[in-house]
């Protein structure tokens, strides 16, 4: 269906017209787990997380998420 992709902004453009693309069932839960498992692996004692070579690009070339205080 495409309420995930509605509430994930995905969209496809056909000539003119958009509209939101049909995603495969737990697209939010698959990111979820995503998120889980790079805190799991990659979080650090002070609660930074590196981030890992290949997503650096997705987050503006950063190499350290830091909690914020």
């Amino acid at each position: 269906t495409t309420v995930q992709a509605r509430r994930l902004g995905i969209r496809m453009r056909d000539g003119e017209q958009t509209t939101p693309l049909a995603t495969l069932n737990g697209t939010l839960m698959a990111s979820t787990r995503t998120i889980i498992a790079l805190l799991e692996n990659h979080q650090q004692a002070d609660g930074s997380v590196r981030v890992p070579k290949a997503l650096q690009p997705y987050l503006a070339g950063r190499e350290i998420l830091e909690p914020l205080s």
